[in-house]
């Protein structure tokens, strides 16, 4: 089995677990309303959630943490997020009639100043809306765990969940800076902390027969879709922090928990370097992969006659398998998502690309 640590110190499988988090996010954009798009809404997002927190480090003070932060997450924030309300205001006014039609300065001015206005309060805006909320959460964990006393912690952060449950019961909708879901996404970070402070939860599995780890994975996978199959059959819905939807409470988090756990198992017992390419760099797929979804929704398959992907999945009861089609046309978005945001990554990567393979 390969060394837990790369040449630069990098933790190997925590890097194939963020490979698998972004290429499950992206399948899910791309497959939309499906029993395949449920099935990677149900951990993706917790998986992320989960890895932030096992990354987590203590700092000497809240200074050094919130410098900290401010550059690893409101940076790349400020800087990744700053076109999207550039590039939306002008497709808001030049295809405000579905095809494009001439526009005033003025127009588009009063279009970027609400899509500014968006950006900035950031109420589920874009793909930016989770490093708006992973910030929040590792503030709010910063002072959770200032505590000292472990079962205290639980206990507010289980105080926090069932408020964020019956917020969402009543009706509760996203708020500014997606605070309604910083106290939903706290378990899934606290539990990655608590692996990563324990240390043994990988080697352990390092350590185990592949067969048996493997038997692991299988199990903890059958739990995800059974439990997630199970809070669809009874709510009629899945979980997606985006759109405030959790189910049967327990049952998604019991689901997406499986998940988290059953791939974190199969990216310890095996490497891939393609995928650990993915993780090295997917906050920069988690970005961009949306933007080329856009344009190829918009231009380029109109342009050769091919049906859009996100028209045909448009409905709630579509099964991919219903269309053979649309596998074939999910595999050739999903390399040109790989493909075009591999290219931009290279433009600024420093790091020879032969490592990767």
């Amino acid at each position: 089995m390969d060394s837990a640590y790369s040449s630069d110190n990098r933790i190997v499988w925590v890097d194939m677990l963020k490979g698998v988090a972004i290429l499950a996010v992206m399948i899910g954009h791309i497959v939309p309303y499906t029993y395949i798009g449920e099935f990677v809404y149900s951990f993706s997002i917790p998986l992320f959630i989960f890895i932030s927190g096992y990354l987590f480090k203590r700092y000497n003070s809240f200074k050094e943490f919130l410098t900290h932060k401010f550059k690893s997450l409101l940076i790349p924030y400020l800087m990744f997020g700053l076109p999207f309300p550039i590039v939306i205001a002008f497709y808001n006014v030049a295809y405000a009639d579905g095809s494009y039609s001439p526009f005033s300065a003025a127009d588009y001015f009063y279009a970027l100043l609400q899509e500014l206005y968006n950006y900035i309060i950031q109420i589920r805006y874009q793909v930016i809306w989770y490093l708006a909320m992973i910030f929040l959460v590792n503030v709010v964990m910063y002072f959770i765990l200032l505590i000292r006393h472990r079962w205290v912690q639980i206990a507010i952060i289980l105080i926090l969940l069932t408020t964020g449950a019956i917020y969402y019961h009543f009706g509760g909708k996203p708020l500014i800076w997606n605070i309604d879901t910083v106290i939903m996404a706290l378990p899934f970070f606290y539990v990655g902390h608590l692996l990563s402070d324990n240390g043994k939860c990988a080697v352990r599995i390092t350590e185990m027969k592949k067969s048996r780890a493997a038997l692991l994975f299988v199990v903890f996978l059958i739990g995800n879709i059974v439990f997630n199959l199970l809070t669809h059959y009874i709510s009629g819905e899945s979980l997606d922090m985006y759109f405030c939807q959790y189910g049967v409470l327990p049952l998604t988090y019991i689901s997406a928990f499986c998940g988290i756990f059953a791939f974190m198992i199969l990216s310890i017992i095996l490497r891939s370097r393609v995928v650990e390419f993915f993780g090295r760099h997917s906050l920069i797929y988690f970005i961009l992969h949306q933007g080329v979804l856009y344009l190829l929704n918009l231009y380029i398959l109109p342009m050769l006659n091919i049906p859009s992907l996100s028209h045909i999945v448009g409905d709630s009861n579509y099964n991919l398998m219903d269309y053979p089609m649309m596998i074939g046309l999910m595999m050739i978005y999903l390399v040109l998502i790989v493909f075009i945001t591999w290219l931009i990554i290279l433009l600024f990567s420093k790091t020879p690309l032969k490592r990767y393979f």
